[in-house]
Order: C-alpha cells, then sequence, then structure tokens
C-alpha cells in the first residue's frame, strides 16, 4: 500500500511547470481525447475566425443547410424571389403565361331588364317573340317564334333556349354565369331571353331590326351613308305628285339628303328610321292607334295616295275589314309593301304580312313614324302636307325679295 502524503509533501513541479498539473513525466504530446465538458454558449471555441458562436464547426457543415422547407408566416412575410414581386403570391416560376380561360364576362347582368324597358316589356308578355328575334340573327331562323310557342306548350321551352344560349356564348366567348345555361332558361327563361336580346345588341346587332334589317344597317354604314331624318325639313311645292318627292335646288325633300344617297340603294334594302316596336317614340300617335287603329291607316294611306283615297274613306274601309275574318291585315300590307318600295326599304323585321297579322298597330305606327320623319306629317292630311310646302316656298321666296334693312349708301 502506498503511503498517504499531504499536498505538501508532493514533489515540487519542475521550473515553468503549473502547480497541481501532471509532471512532464506523465504528460503525452498531446491531451487526451476524453471530450469538452460542458459550457455556456458565450464560452464555446469556434473553430474558424468569424463563425458564428454555438454552431457546427465548418468540419460538420455542408455548403447549404437541409432543404426541409419553410415555416408558416404570414402574407407579409413571404419572402418575394424578386425584385418587385408582389408579397404574398407564387414565385414566377409557378405563375403561367395566361390566367384560366373561363370565358368573358357578359356586358349586362342577368338581373338588368330594367336597361331596356321596351324589349323587358315585350318579353314579359310575348317571351316567343324575343326568342324568334335572338334566333334570326344567331342563325338566320325564321321560324323561332312558332318553334317557341310550340315547345311552350308542352313545358319544354327551355331546352331550345338553352341551346341558343350556349351557341351565342360559343360565339362570342362568354362565361357561363351566373348559372348554367339550362338552369337559367328553368328558372329565369325571361330574364335570360332579355339578357341574350341586349349582348347581342352590345355586340352590334340589333334583333329588333331582324337579320335583313341588320345587313342593310351594315351595308349603309360600309358606303358611309346612313339615314338620319333632318328635324323638320323644310319642302317646296309638290312637282310629282305620285312620287311625292319634290326638289329644291336640285335636292330631293322628304327623302334622303343629298349626302346620305348613294348612287344605288342597297341590294336587301336601305333601314327602317325606327325599329318596329318603338312606339314610345310618338306616344300620341301610339295611344290613337291603340284605340283607333283604322285612323291611323286612313292617315298613311291619304299621304302614299297622294289624296286619291281620303282618310275617312281609308278608315272605313279598314274597319269594315276588321270584322270579316279579321282581313285588315291584307290592305295594312299592301300599303307597307307600298311605302317600302317607294323609299327602297328593307323588309324587315318580318315580311309585310306577317307584320301586319301579329303586330298590327306596332306596323302602322311604324308607318306613321317613317313617313312623319321624312317631312310628310300623315295628321296633317294630303292637303295640310301641300298647304304647308306652299307657305314654307312662299317664305322662302318672300325672304329672297325682301332688301336688307340696313343697307349704307355712298354718295
Amino acid at each position: 500500500m502506498g503511503r498517504s502524503e499531504s499536498t505538501t509533501e508532493i514533489e515540487p513541479p519542475s521550473p515553468g511547470q503549473q502547480m497541481g498539473s501532471y509532471p512532464q513525466s506523465y504528460q503525452t504530446a498531446q491531451s487526451l481525447e476524453i471530450g469538452r465538458p460542458w459550457e455556456s454558449t458565450a464560452e464555446i471555441e469556434t473553430s474558424n475566425p468569424g463563425q458564428q458562436m454555438g454552431s457546427y464547426p465548418t468540419s460538420f457543415q455542408t455548403a447549404q443547410p437541409p432543404q426541409i422547407g419553410r415555416p408558416w408566416e404570414s402574407t407579409a412575410g413571404i419572402e418575394t424571389p424578386n425584385a418587385g414581386q408582389q408579397m404574398g403570391y407564387y414565385p414566377q416560376s409557378f405563375q403561367t403565361a395566361q390566367p384560366p380561360q373561363i370565358g368573358r364576362p357578359w356586358a349586362t347582368e342577368l338581373f338588368d331588364c330594367h336597361e331596356d324597358p321596351t324589349n323587358a316589356v315585350m318579353t314579359a308578355l310575348f317571351p316567343c317573340v324575343t326568342f324568334g328575334q335572338i334566333a334570326e340573327v344567331m342563325d338566320a331562323c325564321p321560324f323561332g317564334t312558332v318553334v317557341y310557342m310550340l315547345t311552350s306548350a308542352v313545358c319544354m321551352e327551355w331546352f331550345i333556349g338553352s341551346t341558343y344560349r350556349t351557341m351565342l356564348r360559343n360565339r362570342y366567348g362568354l362565361v357561363e354565369a351566373p348559372f348554367h345555361d339550362i338552369i337559367s332558361h328553368c328558372f329565369c327563361p325571361y330574364c335570360s331571353l332579355c339578357k341574350e336580346f341586349r349582348e347581342l345588341k352590345k355586340q352590334g346587332l340589333n334583333p329588333a331590326l331582324g337579320f335583313k334589317g341588320i345587313l342593310a344597317e351594315q351595308q349603309a354604314k360600309q358606303n358611309g351613308k346612313i339615314y338620319k331624318p333632318p328635324p323638320a325639313q323644310a319642302m317646296s311645292i309638290i312637282e310629282a305628285a305620285e312620287e311625292v318627292e319634290t326638289t329644291v335646288k336640285g335636292q330631293p325633300v322628304a327623302s334622303y339628303p343629298q349626302n346620305y344617297q348613294t348612287g344605288e340603294p342597297p341590294s336587301v334594302g336601305r333601314p327602317w328610321s325606327t325599329g318596329l316596336f318603338d312606339c314610345h317614340l310618338d306616344q300620341t300617335n301610339a295611344v290613337m292607334t291603340a284605340f283607333l287603329p283604322c285612323v291611323t291607316f286612313g292617315q298613311i294611306a291619304e299621304v302614299l295616295d297622294a289624296g286619291e283615297m281620303s282618310c275617312p274613306l281609308g278608315s272605313f274601309i279598314y274597319m269594315l275589314m276588321m270584322p270579316a275574318l279579321c282581313s285588315q291585315w291584307i290592305m295594312g300590307s299592301k300599303y307597307r309593301t307600298k311605302l317600302r318600295n317607294r323609299y327602297g326599304l328593307v323588309e324587315a323585321p318580318y315580311q309585310d304580312a306577317v307584320s301586319h297579322i301579329f303586330c298590327s298597330c306596332c306596323s302602322l305606327c311604324q308607318e306613321f313614324r317613317e313617313l312623319k320623319n321624312r317631312g310628310l306629317d300623315p295628321a296633317l292630311g294630303w292637303r295640310g302636307i301641300v298647304a304647308q310646302q306652299q307657305a314654307v316656298g312662299y317664305g322662302n321666296e318672300q325672304q329672297m325679295n325682301q332688301p336688307p334693312q340696313f343697307q349704307a349708301m355712298s354718295k
């Protein structure tokens, strides 16, 4: 057994050796690698100058940190990969060149029927007419109104309505919203028809004009000579009563102005100055025609026949034909054709006979407005029109012969 000795009896170290350490004979070239004691972060030794305290030594570090993903962050804290990129969006590498193609929006909403009150009232009373107008524009189908009436009898109008709605969407690349086409026509058929009518009208195809009317309007626009009747156009003395049109300084009066006339009328005819259902443009005539259509017909017939048939006689003939198997449409369509041929108007939106069979009052109002816009007001009667022309001609002559009031005379 070794003897125990006090610390004071331990052999003193050699000069320069630290007290309490192993003697030089017991020390190796390097200290024993048994590990370092636990220390605080502030006392951990760094292997390289500038290395962060408490991190792995350089020998344990890789070129990049392990790719395990980013932590969840708020939108404001998401890192943007490119300068100027909006925070919270996918990086440029995840974005596509174009947004998803779901279709373009409609020009109006489904329940914006108030934007076209005339069409809204017409659709509420006669939805088959609105559908017929849309079908005629889409595929030149002249029997759309009849087809819609027959399908409505068996509650299948939603089928034909949704078919044309889909056709309209595909033609203009419109989105199927707010509902599916079938659902729209099952639960909101009137609003759907009004929306499709307004969409075609916004696209420059007014269904109220009919297919031929739209074609005539497009031809007139291509020629740059669209008829716009002048307000209160003055007329001279009638030189050709049979043709009604007279001339002032070589310009036809009560017809197309010179700057709107072409060498030859369009192949399908010129467009009407107003639409068939624009009865609200002349409310007095609309009320008169609604209660006494025979009077309106008599006024039109007197102007077109240059006074040969008076207004009372024309009204009496029309009134007699109304109870006789409702044959007044024969006289009405005859004078409508006469009016069209005189001014080269297109037979639109329907044929003359069809217009007077199903829309006799509206047809009479349209013919009345057409003559009035051309300077021949049927409400004045034929003699009233002649007297007006003579008064205008006499006034122009007096104005030409009147000397100046304040004329300076030399000595």
